[in-house]
């Protein structure tokens, strides 16, 4: 039983790394970056329920207008594609905002 419970602590201990690694980027726009990507690869039940912008205030405590601005000039350079604001695809995204 020991044995089960040390394999459910580590994988919980892993999990809440690889999130917390996530969140000390050096700058907004790489957090944000990172959770598009992350929403991109769920599953499509996901993407159709949460409307972007939601999905990044609610993951990241960033402000709406930063997320909105960043949201907008990625639509703009066609590097998301979003329709009523939920995530259709992302062609590519750049590496610096």
């Amino acid at each position: 039983m020991y044995e089960s419970v040390n394999y459910i602590l580590a994988n919980n201990a892993a999990e809440y790394y690889r999130v917390f690694a996530k969140t000390i980027n050096p700058n907004n726009y790489a957090f944000i970056r990172l959770l598009l990507i992350e929403l991109d690869q769920s599953s499509d039940e996901i993407k159709t329920s949460v409307t972007v912008a939601s999905y990044i205030i609610k993951r990241s405590w960033l402000s709406r207008s930063y997320v909105m601005l960043v949201l907008s000039e990625l639509r703009k350079g066609d590097y998301i594609h979003m329709e009523n604001g939920k995530l259709i695809s992302i062609t590519s995204l750049p590496e610096r905002f």
